[in-house]
């Protein structure tokens, strides 16, 4: 029988959140829980541009430092009259330095020979391309770089309740960064960074499915605010890198953990206002980070306050419910009923009590034709995923837009920082150009369908981003790369509610955990990508365009999944496909009525 055909008596989850309706007690407890860990990941997500923001500096020249007018004849200058950050003039050989007033006389130095810089003076402090001094008072860690009241007040406190471990770094003397002229240093910071998704989205994808999607978000979110907080105490480049991978490794899927049980706790209509409330948390946590950057200008201050409050989510063991689908998906039964029951009682519904009898016995019957079905097959759920041609299907296509989206997503946000002008407010406005295009997609996805607009999205991104390097530079240019930005997080946005419902319930998380994984190769490479301008001012900007034009063909062979429920097991995801197979014969045949019946009128 097709599911989409049920009896009138039969009573699916989907009809008790009718009941107990979106927006009750119960609903609004729940996501603001859930969407707090989103809020700190978008602030995670955008910290390390600013860990590693290059800073103005030059070399020094010890001999001349005491006459400011020296950088005039000391150090070579760019066609727009800026002091180069690398070089230096050379000395002539055959001069001594004397401590005396002729010491740096322009005659000294050779203007035709450059030479790398061994010290530097740094205009700017606010990175870890500066070398930040630790000084220890009173048995606290206090840092000398860049004095701010309120954040001494919440950086002191956590001191004194830190380990005998944290006490000890601040005896070292003093920190070894000292980043100028390494930009490949900086650069790998961001690509260590993202590295870590590939560790932490199946890690958190195996512990939703297997333990639950609460534990899950507690685990990744401590997990990000501990290793976040020690990455604050670094003492050197090689302990901030380590850290720097640690704390994605075990707590970037947070995102994704909390997407899952938010898109659990809701019906069909709910799922696109839930992605957008995600994203809109997202952003807020991006514009967040970046003002507190902008004014705090200390990256070790800004490491204490944003991670500090990740560490309190483990409260949520006794607070926060647990995603009754993936409890019927186990077996416990009743405790996904007392979900459901709570729900009700907080929400001031009334479930007609045989509405859960019908949920009970309609979650046994899939249970127990999953159990069948590994008996007769001899192989476990998971073995079944694996030999389905369809999930490969998906996971293949879904893995490929995940990628292309990671790489044009991050590709152009990464860029936006290095445009002229202030680079807060540059990644300010990146971020927020963000917003509309969660408001369109909210608008789009239900009226237009799921395929319709992330393929029309992409195509979009591929066309403004192939024909971004033949515009002049100027106002149109800055349209046309906003535009790009808008596009692909339309895309990049919808592909997360999309995803989600093509695969079934007991391992969405770990396939959808997949894709993500795999998909963060292109935020991996974004990072490197300012590289290509060597070869081609626009090249990057042209493989963006590319492989966002490649992705919009792809999204064309995936069902639509558009009011549709979730597919609760492999048997119904298939039926996706099916249904995919009869509304294309559908739709072949009335357009070859059209035909018919046109050229009949036009003989």
């Amino acid at each position: 029988m097709d599911p989409e055909k049920k009896p009138s008596s039969e009573v699916t989850v989907d009809d008790i959140l009718t009941i107990l309706g979106p927006f009750g007690k119960f609903n609004v407890f729940s996501f603001i829980m859930i969407l707090f860990p989103v809020f700190l990941a978008g602030m995670y997500s955008s910290v390390y541009n600013f860990e590693v923001m290059d800073l103005k500096y030059r070399c020094s020249v010890p001999e001349c430092e005491d006459y400011p007018d020296h950088i005039n004849f000391t150090i070579p200058h760019d066609s727009d009259g800026i002091p180069s950050k690398c070089l230096r003039y050379a000395p002539f050989s055959n001069v001594s330095f004397y401590t005396n007033d002729s010491q740096c006389s322009p005659h000294y130095y050779d203007t035709s020979t450059e030479i790398g810089c061994e010290s530097y003076v740094y205009l700017e402090e606010h990175s870890i391309v500066k070398e930040g001094k630790v000084t220890k008072v009173q048995n606290l860690t206090t840092f000398s770089d860049h004095q701010s009241t309120i954040a001494n007040l919440l950086v002191l406190p956590l001191a004194l309740i830190a380990s005998q471990q944290v006490c000890s770094l601040a005896t070292v003397s003093h920190t070894k960064f000292d980043l100028a002229c390494q930009d490949w240093k900086r650069s790998l910071v961001g690509t260590v960074h993202n590295a870590g998704f590939f560790i932490a989205i199946p890690l958190t994808g195996l512990i939703s499915d297997k333990y639950g999607r609460r534990p899950a978000l507690i685990f990744a979110s401590v997990a990000n605010g501990v290793f976040g907080v020690i990455r604050a105490l670094s003492v050197n480049y090689n302990m901030f890198v380590v850290f720097e991978f640690l704390e994605p490794a075990f707590g970037a899927g947070v995102y994704t953990a909390c997407f899952v049980l938010a898109l659990e706790l809701v019906g069909p209509k709910g799922r696109v206002f839930v992605s957008l409330l995600f994203n809109t948390m997202f952003i807020l946590g991006g514009v967040t980070v970046t003002l507190l950057s902008w004014w705090l200008l200390n990256w070790r201050y800004l490491l204490f306050i944003i991670y500090t409050p990740a560490v309190f989510v483990f409260i949520y063991i006794w607070t926060l419910p647990e995603s009754f689908r993936w409890l019927f998906s186990k077996g416990r039964y009743e405790e996904g009923l007392n979900v459901l029951i709570r729900s009700e009682k907080m929400n001031n519904a009334n479930v007609p009590k045989d509405h859960y009898e019908q949920v009970e016995k309609q979650a046994t019957k899939q249970r127990d034709e999953r159990k069948c079905e590994n008996v007769e097959r001899n192989q476990s759920t998971f073995n079944q995923m694996l030999t389905s041609s369809m999930i490969w299907k998906r996971l293949f296509i879904c893995s490929f837009l995940w990628i292309s989206s990671t790489l044009v997503y991050y590709g152009l946000s990464i860029n936006a920082i290095e445009l002229s002008g202030n680079r807060y407010v540059n990644y300010i406005v990146i971020l927020v150009i963000e917003a509309p295009a969660n408001v369109c997609k909210l608008i789009f996805l239900d009226r237009f369908g799921r395929k319709k607009v992330i393929a029309t999205a992409y195509f979009l991104t591929g066309l403004i981003l192939i024909n971004y390097g033949f515009v002049p530079v100027g106002n149109w240019s800055i349209l046309l790369y906003l535009g790009g930005k808008f596009f692909i997080t339309l895309a990049y946005n919808s592909l997360y509610v999309f995803a989600a419902e093509v695969f079934p319930t007991n391992y969405r998380t770990s396939l959808l955990a997949m894709c993500s994984t795999i998909g963060r190769i292109g935020s991996t490479v974004a990072p490197q990508t300012p590289l290509l301008t060597r070869f081609y001012e626009y090249l990057p900007t042209m493989i963006f365009g590319g492989m966002a034009a490649l992705s919009g063909f792809l999204v064309l062979t995936l069902p639509e999944t558009n009011n549709l429920k979730l597919p609760d097991s492999l048997k119904e995801a298939q039926d996706q496909d099916r249904r995919k197979e009869v509304d294309d014969t559908v739709e072949r045949s009335v357009e070859r009525t059209n035909t018919t019946t046109d050229n009949k009128t036009r003989l």
